[in-house]
């Protein structure tokens, strides 16, 4: 399995020559042009990991994809031709060379009392797990996990926790274009404190096993 990265939360997971991809946006960087994904998965609605003409920009190249999100970005993909299909924690897919199994449910808390979107984690074939905006603990023990680096939901301290609890092989840190070259400097040396190997990888990177 080869893991690539790409801005903030974007994540490409290829097996034997096909791909998954997670939350895929532009910011400084256009996205590159991969012509075998099999699913696209927006694991929540939030603009920085959901942009319409970004997933239209990846359906251009591959048609088939199928499309997969927590059911309150239906309304999202409703003013588009692209059919989403709705997912909720416990489902599992099998698309192509994939097998998908979804957790989760709600976005990490905020500010107090603030009403929480969807969101949906995603385990890719028994091995790789991406928690989305989230803490969600994996239903199963994976290899690999992607953790948010800094976060307005998140201290660090949590973080290092959550994968302590976990147990992955290897972390990569996502959700990171929010902070400086600086800052992304600080926040990967406390990943440190965690248990597991911390793999960093800037956009367009990548890493297997």
């Amino acid at each position: 399995m080869k893991i690539r990265k790409l801005v903030h939360s974007g994540i490409i997971v290829e097996e034997n020559g096909r791909a998954v991809i997670f939350d895929p946006i532009e910011v400084n960087e256009s996205l590159p042009e991969v012509d075998n994904i099999d699913a696209i998965i927006i694991t929540h609605g939030h603009s920085d990991h959901l942009q319409m003409q970004d997933v239209v920009e990846i359906t251009t190249h591959n048609p088939k994809a199928r499309i997969f999100c927590p059911e309150d970005c239906l309304n999202v993909f409703a003013r588009t031709s692209l059919n989403a299909e709705a997912v909720h924690a416990g489902h599992t897919i099998n698309v192509g060379e994939f097998e998908l199994e979804f957790f989760g449910g709600q976005h990490a808390q905020i500010f107090p009392g603030q009403s929480l979107c969807q969101n949906l984690g995603c385990i890719v074939n028994g091995k790789f797990a991406n928690p989305g905006d989230s803490l969600d603990l994996p239903p199963t023990k994976v290899a690999a996990l992607c953790v948010a680096l800094v976060a307005p939901w998140l201290k660090t301290h949590e973080a290092v926790d959550y994968i302590n609890q976990v147990k992955p092989e290897f972390v990569i840190p996502i959700h990171d274009a929010i902070a400086s070259s600086m800052g992304k400097m600080i926040y990967r040396n406390a990943f440190k404190h965690a248990s597991s190997d911390i793999r960093i990888l800037e956009s367009g990177q990548e890493t297997d096993f």
